[in-house]
């Protein structure tokens, strides 16, 4: 309709490359007259669009990491249960996640204690949601971020050969990130998100980038570290 009454149509679609797959690209297309003002063909230019959707979407991003930032900061009479609720559940959605967690660190580095799940890992478990004690030597792929001191992201976690399995009832695992926090030279939490919701693009492809979700951990974490190290703590 557009081309048949404006004599143009510009829109967005998706392309699909010779390997199967696909990229979004911005079409425009004219119609081209002849000297008597006849249709006589169509002109068509493709775009690719790639970088400029993650471009937008790394803003809208960064305004939603703010915004929750700015609350987080805000929340002084909060409890340390509704503080982590907010902020893991906050980590999950800034990475596009399904599921995340948080775990602290011992002084010694050797025992990580699940303290918080995210909602959404809480209704696909069938483990009893209590606080679970691991072993860092005992511990798979899950320990590789404090072992490594850095974010450790697997993008096919159910070919990985570091994994040690789940237990029973656990939610599935496709997709994992996890990254220390660290003060002061030590590791004291370590905070994971899982199952990226767009199976089709690589986990958290602006990682190679510009670190988007693995600075989105660091900076959202670091301040919920930093109202646990006063007198929550210590109680």
């Amino acid at each position: 309709p557009a081309l048949q009454t404006h004599g143009q149509w510009r829109g967005e679609l998706p392309i699909r490359r010779n390997d199967g797959q696909f990229f979004p690209a911005e079409m425009i297309c004219a119609r081209v007259l002849d000297d008597s003002g006849k249709p006589t063909y169509l002109l068509a230019n493709f775009y690719n669009i790639t970088d400029r959707m993650h471009a937008e979407e790394a803003l809208l991003l960064d305004d939603s990491r703010l915004e929750a930032l700015l609350k987080l900061n805000q929340m002084d009479e909060a409890s340390m249960q509704e503080i982590t609720d907010f902020a893991l559940q906050a980590g999950v959605k800034l990475t596009d996640s399904r599921v995340g967690y948080l775990a602290f660190v011992d002084e010694e580095e050797k025992i990580l204690v699940m303290h918080h799940w995210s909602r959404e890992a809480v209704q696909e478990c069938d483990i009893d949601q209590k606080k679970m004690v691991y072993l860092l030597e005992e511990m798979g792929l899950w320990g590789e971020a404090v072992r490594q001191r850095r974010a450790v992201i697997t993008n096919d976690y159910p070919s990985c050969t570091e994994k040690r399995g789940l237990p029973p009832g656990h939610v599935p695992v496709l997709r994992h990130m996890n990254v220390p926090i660290i003060d002061k030279g030590r590791i004291v939490i370590v905070a994971g998100v899982g199952n990226k919701e767009d199976s089709k693009v690589s986990f958290w492809c602006a990682i190679g980038k510009n670190g988007f979700e693995r600075s989105t951990s660091i900076l959202f974490f670091n301040p919920l570290w930093v109202k646990f190290s006063g007198s929550w703590l210590r109680r």
